[in-house]
């Protein structure tokens, strides 16, 4: 039952990474630039883009993109701390890393209750409020 589970929340996570780069169409720039209005973050946002060349998984294209290094399955951060690249993926730990907080806003996992099968997701929190899945903020640095 928890594979399923976990096989799930991944499908909707791959799903959404993939929506985000379908919808962002074959402007480069667009993909990877997106300012945040100053009273959000102070400064300009560049987002992530498009997944990683050769990466297949997610969560380890998430911790390259951000410059960090993948050993085996953790995520080395800069400071030489590192957690399970999945959990850092979903906010489980890592959260001064991520893409989130490096831009001013607050990531923590969130857990909700999808009727057959449970979704444990990081999401972002921006300073003026809004709210949403920390994969879409990585990849537009915006919430909508």
């Amino acid at each position: 039952m928890k594979n399923t589970s976990f096989l799930s929340a991944a499908f909707v996570v791959l799903s959404t990474l993939v929506g985000c780069a379908a919808d962002a169409g074959s402007d480069h720039e667009s993909q990877t630039s997106s300012p945040i209005a100053a009273a959000d973050t102070g400064s300009t946002c560049h987002g992530l883009g498009a997944e990683q060349p050769g990466v297949t998984n997610p969560a380890a294209s998430y911790c390259v993109a951000l410059g960090n290094t993948m050993n085996d399955s953790s995520c080395t951060f800069a400071d030489g701390t590192s957690c399970e690249a999945w959990a850092f993926y979903r906010g489980e730990c890592g959260q001064a890393h991520s893409f989130c907080e490096l831009h001013g806003g607050k990531v923590a996992n969130k857990i909700e209750d999808m009727g057959t099968w449970t979704a444990s997701y990081a999401e972002c929190t921006l300073p003026g409020g809004k709210s949403c899945a920390e994969s879409a903020f990585a990849q537009s640095c915006g919430c909508e």
